[in-house]
């Protein structure tokens, strides 16, 4: 009887070590092989600013708006409501106070071209140097 248990106690160390060399194979193939995941997030390029732009003062948002009207120059929103003064090209990423940079908005409107839902190219199509150019033609 005292064989016959050790002959299992052999066997269960044989298979426990076999179990062993198992996951530690499997775990050096897991260690290659999250070496070539991608990281979980990508660094974006850095914008250098090369120019501190300042903030419109509250004379030149009104004078703009009054130039422009009284409706948002998205053409599909028309609204007539308090109107803000968006940059095109964020401050932030380089953008000017310039009136080709700058567009008449709703709030509604200024919050969908910060989000990037309203397309940049769009909202050049519309800024406050583009709509003084057609008007004096």
């Amino acid at each position: 009887m005292n064989e016959t248990l050790l002959n299992i106690l052999f066997f269960i160390v044989a298979i426990v070590l076999i179990l062993i060399v198992a996951v530690v194979t499997k775990s050096k193939d897991n260690v290659s092989k999250t070496e070539k995941v991608p990281p979980l997030y990508q660094t974006k390029k850095q914008n250098l600013i090369t120019e501190i732009v300042s903030p419109l003062s509250s004379a030149k948002k009104e004078l703009l708006i009054k130039e422009i009207g009284t409706k948002c120059c998205n053409p599909t929103c028309k609204v007539n409501m308090p109107l803000e003064i968006h940059h095109i090209i964020p401050r932030s990423k380089g953008g000017s106070n310039k009136e080709n940079n700058l567009i008449v908005l709703c709030p509604n409107c200024h919050t969908l071209a910060d989000n990037g839902t309203i397309a940049r190219q769009r909202l050049k199509l519309y800024s406050v140097a583009k709509i003084k150019r057609d008007r004096r033609n």
